[in-house]
């Protein structure tokens, strides 16, 4: 039993990298299961403070982030991870999003230096942990009383720090749909029309508002129903006016809900009615969408729409 865990690391656990979280519910279910088969009882915190020995004092792992709590996560030394994967597998709720989102569904060629990732709220967490459990049988609840455990099994919120030299920038999203994702492998993503209207809500998450342009510009054609679609049941009344000022006053863009959009902005004023939400309001005003213009590139949109290349 001296290199079981470690063995078990490397021949049977599937990914590059484990979080000590998901190591002790590993080795809780191990634990549960030798008592259900073989009636070998053992104690999942013992088991747990093997493992890490087991791994700590291994030259083919490497131990990550150690704290007062012991280390944050372990990985394969013979394999390389981005730190994107290592984020969405540290982090099991939440998404890529905004530049990091933009790049990975191949809407841009620019990575940014930095990772975005989408959390929901801590009660959602929390919610989704609980679920998430690993299951006990009804005569063993007693023995394995999962409740006494949960500082070890739960997944840590997301923080923001440094990962594989990519500083994380956790932003919380309090409703967020943690159904309605993009996976690619162990990429979680968030989807392409959520992610569309998030760069007009943010655009300095997504490289500047230039570049969301440039991302509209090469690739709107390809999302453009789904998009209106989306925006008209999922958006909010400013998000159409962003968007529709964009499709139409930038992009030159025709479509039948614009115009049905536009009446709605019909009367429609306040401080907070700009393109860019993070910059100040500024006077110069499109009446059509009843939104301050407050970008240079938007107040002198170009005459004709020139798409430079199409990403696919």
């Amino acid at each position: 039993m001296n290199t079981f865990f470690l063995n078990w690391f490397f021949n049977e656990y599937e990914k590059t990298i484990i979080s000590r979280q998901q190591l002790f519910k590993s080795i809780f279910e191990f634990c549960v299961l030798l008592k259900v088969e073989d009636n070998i009882n053992l104690n999942p915190k013992s088991q747990y403070y093997k493992a890490v020995e087991q791994l700590a004092s291994s030259k083919q792992v490497a131990c990550h982030q150690k704290t007062q709590f012991g280390y944050s996560f372990f990985s394969k030394n013979k394999d390389s991870i981005s730190a994107e994967e290592l984020i969405c597998l540290l982090f099991p709720y939440g998404s890529l999003a905004y530049g990091s989102a933009l790049y990975e569904l191949k809407l841009t060629n620019k990575q940014p230096q930095s990772v975005y990732f989408k959390a929901p709220s801590r009660s959602l967490w929390k919610k989704k942990a609980l679920l998430d459990l690993p299951s006990v049988p009804e005569h063993l609840r007693k023995q394995f009383n999962i409740q006494e455990y949960f500082d070890y099994i739960f997944p840590i919120y997301p923080y923001e720090d440094i990962f594989l030299n990519k500083q994380l920038v956790v932003l919380s999203e309090k409703n967020l749909n943690l159904d309605n994702l993009v996976k690619h492998g162990d990429l979680r993503v968030q989807n392409h029309f959520d992610l569309l209207l998030d760069t007009l809500r943010k655009p300095q998450y997504c490289g500047g508002f230039a570049h969301v342009f440039e991302v509209f510009n090469n690739n709107v054609d390809r999302f453009l129903d789904g998009l209106i679609n989306y925006a008209s049941n999922e958006g909010t009344c400013i998000d159409r006016a962003r968007l529709g000022f964009m499709l139409e006053k930038m992009l030159f863009i025709k479509h039948p809900s614009l115009s049905k959009w536009k009446y709605e902005m019909t009367d429609k004023r306040g401080g907070s009615r700009k393109l860019i939400a993070a910059n100040n309001f500024e006077e110069h005003f499109d009446s059509d969408w009843n939104i301050s213009l407050n970008h240079s590139l938007a107040q002198n949109p170009p005459k004709n729409r020139t798409i430079r290349f199409n990403l696919t």
